[in-house]
């Protein structure tokens, strides 16, 4: 993390602020954007009208987070032995080495008006489970990692890498599933999707 203060972010600026920053007497005008972990210790930050704030988090081994909504454009890492639960990616990017319980994956429009693909990357050791996948959303799961009851729709896309492995996946109407040559997927319904 950073240490600031006294910060003023313009028309067009941004400013991003990591996991453990320190930051204090921070104003964003209009058309500024600042982009900021919850993690990070912030006193005295201004959010002027037309101001644009994206959060992000970072969950680190032995902490919870629960209920958080992952936007476009922001970032909620699960960190080897953190547990996220409840988490709705809209647009944004869920990346779980720990462990993410009940993670609901769709599309967001960005602060540009822009389409942002949603999306969970379970990672080598990690582990996912009641994870929806929808519009505009997508899964991925790497080499060593593992995801159950999963339930793919609405143009929602699954990909099991080599070397993955998904359980109890239900493939619904317009939901795509892909299972990577050395993947591993069992139990899996398919009623109106494809895989």
């Amino acid at each position: 993390g950073v240490k600031a203060s006294q910060l003023v972010i313009s028309c067009g600026g941004g400013a991003s602020f990591d996991y453990g920053s320190l930051v204090s007497n921070v104003t964003v005008v209009s058309g500024g954007v600042i982009n900021v972990d919850i993690s990070s210790n912030i006193s005295g930050l201004t959010l002027q009208s037309g101001a644009i704030e994206i959060l992000n988090a970072t969950i680190t081994s032995g902490k919870t987070l629960s209920g958080f909504v992952d936007g476009p454009l922001a970032t909620q890492r699960v960190l080897a032995g953190g547990l996220a639960m409840n988490t709705l990616v809209s647009g944004g990017y869920q990346d779980v080495f720990g462990v993410a319980q009940n993670t609901s994956v769709v599309g967001g429009v960005d602060i540009s008006g822009y389409w942002r693909q949603g999306s969970q990357q379970v990672e080598s050791g990690a582990w996912t489970s009641g994870v929806q996948v929808g519009l505009g959303g997508s899964q991925y799961v790497q080499s060593g990692g593992r995801t159950t009851s999963v339930s793919v729709s609405q143009m929602g896309a699954q990909t099991v890498g080599a070397g993955g492995f998904a359980q109890f996946v239900a493939i619904g109407a317009y939901g795509m599933g892909y299972v990577e040559n050395g993947g591993v997927e069992t139990f899996a319904q398919i009623s109106g999707g494809t895989e």
